[in-house]
């Protein structure tokens, strides 16, 4: 995939950057092609800690073992695995369970939906307990506006996603929770772009 070839490329040339590269559940299988890749990645080691690889949760998983046995082979060379759209398909979560990965990103409907009642944001905080027991570092992702970053944090987020952190036209860097003022002064925090526009609770 050209994608990841050239957010490599980068890494190269940016060796302070951290990146993440986003992956249909589809193509997280251990194939001629990523057998290239992974000797390359466990060759640089340094390098390969700063990548992340994003899987997206929104499809099925047709091979849970090919599945577990590609994070696993990444995670083994150094990168970090993020599954995102968590909780937007049913049936996923064995899919999860095999590949634990080190960041889950819950999917922005719990979080649009915790604007409509209590029961809603009761919900959202029951999905990120659940959540904290999958991945290390959970994201929520869905953050639109101002209400909805009060409304994620209120329910006990630590990582947060969405336009209305950065803007629309560029992904946001991680921070970590701070004020206004703290947030404009800090653009980023390391692991930086490995967490997809993720900013800190």
């Amino acid at each position: 995939d050209s994608a990841v070839r050239q957010v490599i490329d980068a890494l190269r040339r940016q060796p302070s950057a951290r990146m993440g590269v986003s992956i249909f559940a589809q193509s997280a299988r251990l194939d001629h092609w990523w057998a290239s890749l992974l000797s390359t990645l466990q060759s640089q080691p340094a390098l390969a800690s700063r990548l992340t690889v994003e899987i997206a949760d929104g499809a099925a998983w047709s091979n849970l073992e090919a599945a577990r046995d590609f994070c696993a082979r990444l995670q083994s060379s150094g990168c970090r695995i993020a599954i995102k759209d968590f909780g937007l398909k049913t049936g996923n979560l064995a899919a999860v369970q095999a590949c634990r990965p080190d960041i889950v990103k819950l999917d922005g409907s719990f979080l649009h939906r915790a604007r409509e009642s209590e029961f809603h944001r009761e919900c959202l905080g029951a999905m990120l307990m659940f959540c904290a027991h999958l991945a290390p570092h959970v994201v929520v992702d869905g953050v639109e506006r101002e209400e909805d970053m009060h409304v994620a944090l209120d329910a006990g987020a630590q990582w947060l996603q969405g336009y209305h952190l950065r803007g629309a036209e560029e992904p946001a860097r991680l921070v970590p929770r701070m004020s206004p003022l703290q947030r404009t002064a800090q653009d980023s925090l390391s692991p930086a772009n490995d967490m997809q526009g993720a900013v800190r609770g």
